[in-house]
């Protein structure tokens, strides 16, 4: 009697904390265009992520919905007869998923409620869906710069009722993508289509979503596009819709896009140097995951200098020395993007700044206990007043003195900034090392 009374309980704990469970879905409210007159419907998934529901609309006239089953061996669970009733379907089966449909093509607000009903609980969801018509498009898109031949960027629709609420989903009416030519750039000589390209689903690495794909397979475009850069440039993308109920009375959005290659200075990032120090830089260019170096001086690109008072830039070389202590700018331009100021142009900063102090370091393991038999490589630094590492160009004159007795020297660099060691005998040393002067 013990025994039975004790697996009574549990089983009482179970159903109660079943019967507890909250379930939601995964929106409160959908709002979803009008029906045009060419029948496209724009349908919107409801969603639990446990439970299994029956599905009702309140007003099936204005938008319907009817249960899926995208897991059919673990889902669609028979229950009694007439549980979906009023603008479900399904034969009674219950599911995680439903599809709701537009239904309404007059052009006003329409409202419907959509019930859902947990079968094991008895549980109810309510989701309010609006059918309204379009009032204004926009293009939503992750950037406004695209790489030039790299991976395409994704460009997607938002529609707004005359409120400013956003549409739940435009996906299966039908879009004209255009390529504009961008007015403020009245340097450029190239058409708009020789600057961007747009990229089927299927000819990408993207996944394909099947209603944008039927589109696609038909000549078509819908809510959501690729495009790409195919030269350096500015241009615009607009679209508009393609139901006449929409196409005049809802204004065409348009983007402008830049298009720049995926360039680089290096070294990328800013260099401390001293008086009269040489930097050479050089300009790389990633292509596809490669990288191959540009020939300078370049027919497309050139170096800039911010401050040419601080430092002097030889063109052939692209060698920038130093001249007094102050800070400037090292800049690629583009010359096809020269009249395009939001145009991002690499650069990088040059300090020339007074030596303060020498600091070293020794690898492998930066450990000061050597290793008998084991080859180091020991490295001089400078440093300005406030710690930043100066570049020790080529034309830095520093002398170290290693001590012989312990380290048997193999190799050293032209301006001695760094040595490559033996550590010979035990015991313990000191290195000197001094900055002489800059050639």
């Amino acid at each position: 009697m013990l025994v039975w009374s004790a697996v009574t309980l549990v089983l009482l704990a179970c159903l109660q904390a079943a019967q507890c469970r909250q379930y939601t879905l995964n929106v409160p409210r959908v709002l979803l265009p009008i029906v045009p007159a060419s029948g496209v419907k724009a349908n919107f998934t409801l969603k639990s992520q446990a439970g299994c529901f029956t599905w009702k609309s309140i007003k099936p006239d204005v938008a319907s919905v009817q249960p899926l089953y995208p897991n059919e061996d673990k889902q669609g669970v028979t229950v009694g007869e007439g549980g979906g009733g009023g603008g479900g379907s399904g034969g009674g089966r219950c599911s995680r998923e439903a599809l709701l449909t537009p239904q309404s093509s007059e052009k006003t607000r329409l409202s419907t409620v959509i019930i859902a009903e947990e079968q094991t609980t008895g549980q109810t969801l309510r989701c309010d869906v609006f059918v309204d018509t379009v009032h204004r498009i926009e293009i939503t898109t992750r950037t406004r710069e695209l790489l030039l031949e790299e991976e395409p960027e994704r460009f997607e629709i938002l529609g707004f009722d005359n409120e400013g609420n956003t549409f739940s989903t435009l996906r299966g009416h039908r879009f004209d993508w255009l390529l504009l030519r961008d007015e403020e750039a009245t340097h450029q000589t190239s058409e708009p289509e020789a600057i961007l390209h747009f990229v089927r689903f299927d000819d990408s690495s993207y996944e394909t979503d099947p209603i944008i794909g039927a589109l696609e397979a038909r000549g078509y475009y819908g809510d959501t596009v690729l495009v790409e850069g195919v030269s350096t440039g500015t241009a615009k993308v607009s679209v508009r819709f393609v139901d006449r109920v929409w196409k005049d009375s809802v204004a065409p959005a348009t983007v402008k896009l830049l298009v720049i290659e995926n360039i680089m200075l290096q070294p990328a990032m800013d260099v401390y140097i001293l008086p009269y120090c040489i930097v050479h830089y050089t300009v790389e260019r990633k292509k596809q995951g490669k990288t191959e170096v540009v020939v300078m001086p370049s027919d497309q690109y050139s170096l800039e200098l911010t401050n040419t008072t601080v430092a002097s830039l030889d063109t052939p070389s692209s060698n920038v020395t130093g001249l007094v202590v102050g800070d400037t700018e090292v800049v690629l331009q583009d010359k096809n993007m020269l009249h395009t100021p939001s145009a991002t142009k690499p650069s990088a900063g040059v300090h020339v700044v007074p030596p303060h102090h020498l600091g070293y370091t020794i690898s492998p393991d930066n450990i000061w206990v050597l290793e008998v038999g084991r080859q180091y490589q020991i490295t001089v630094h400078v440093f300005d007043k406030f710690n930043h590492p100066i570049l020790v160009t080529q034309n830095v004159v520093m002398k170290t003195v290693l001590p012989t007795s312990h380290l048997d020297p193999l190799s050293s660099s032209q301006n001695g900034s760094y040595h490559f060691v033996t550590a010979e005998n035990v015991g313990k040393a000191t290195i000197h090392a001094t900055l002489n002067a800059v050639k």
